[in-house]
């Protein structure tokens, strides 16, 4: 259950690596003739890349709360989703829900534990720590959770405390119209969460009693429910960075990410 939270946090924390978001496809004479000022700054040769590109990463991070159009971020905080929506039935959650004016909060607190480029093959590898991230949104649901029937519709929150994200992306380079590009070839996603609280508002139609008994049984369970889950929210995330990313690697060429 708590999955499906999960599924709209985690897959909006990957956002912070500059991914994840339902930005429209925008103009690429548009993009090329007006860089952003975050591009470029840091020299492929570098013997200090990595060091530059987390001071580069540092800004951008300051910069996420109003949103940066030229890399496809929209504002985080709060990071605003008209809707998501799951059916899902694996392991012990069978259900279908659904999410509405999601407003995700925490997301542009975070520390870069890691940033690596891998010049040789082409690689990238990020590792983010978010201490916490609220959610508040409309919910739908209906279905089982552990065998226990769920259904309800109304206001939920959730909190997610000590949410670390690994992402490894490896890239390839691809020669189009005579300039060279990056191209993602393979991502691996990886998420671990500290712990999670939540509460769905008018269970059951309202019944306080059954709703509090459920919304206290998921708040035990939360890990076992996560690992239910796991797989489905990897591969979640992993098809949201690839969207996203793509965008970004059509709209400006190897150069001018980092120059020679």
């Amino acid at each position: 259950m708590d999955k499906t939270y999960m599924l709209m946090s985690v897959k909006i924390l990957w956002l912070m690596v500059a991914i994840t978001t339902n930005a429209r496809e925008i103009s690429k004479t548009k993009h090329l003739n007006k860089k952003t000022s975050f591009l470029g700054q840091c020299k492929r040769y570098d013997p200090k890349l990595n060091a530059c590109a987390r001071r580069v990463f540092n800004e951008i991070k300051e910069q996420l709360v109003y949103g940066i159009p030229e890399l496809f971020l929209p504002p985080f905080e709060p990071l605003r989703i008209p809707e998501i929506k799951m059916n899902q039935d694996t392991g012990g959650v069978c259900m279908q829900s659904s999410y509405k004016d999601i407003q995700l909060y925490g997301l542009t607190n975070f520390t870069v534990k890691e940033l690596d480029f891998d010049l040789i093959n082409t690689k990238l590898k990020a590792l983010l720590e978010f201490p916490k991230i609220l959610m508040q949104s409309l919910y739908t649901i209906d279905g089982k959770i552990m065998m226990l029937p769920i259904v309800g519709a109304g206001p939920c929150q959730a909190n997610f405390t000590n949410v670390e994200l690994d992402v490894n992306i490896l890239c390839e380079t691809v020669s189009i119209d005579n300039q060279v590009y990056l191209e993602v070839k393979d991502i691996e996603v990886h998420y671990e969460v500290g712990n999670v609280t939540m509460h769905l508002d008018d269970l059951f139609n309202g019944d306080k009693a059954l709703s509090e008994s459920m919304n206290q049984y998921i708040n035990e369970n939360w890990k076992i429910l996560s690992e239910d889950l796991r797989p489905l929210l990897e591969k979640a995330l992993r098809e949201s960075i690839k969207s996203t990313s793509d965008k970004l690697l059509t709209v400006y060429t190897y150069r001018d990410l980092l120059p020679e």
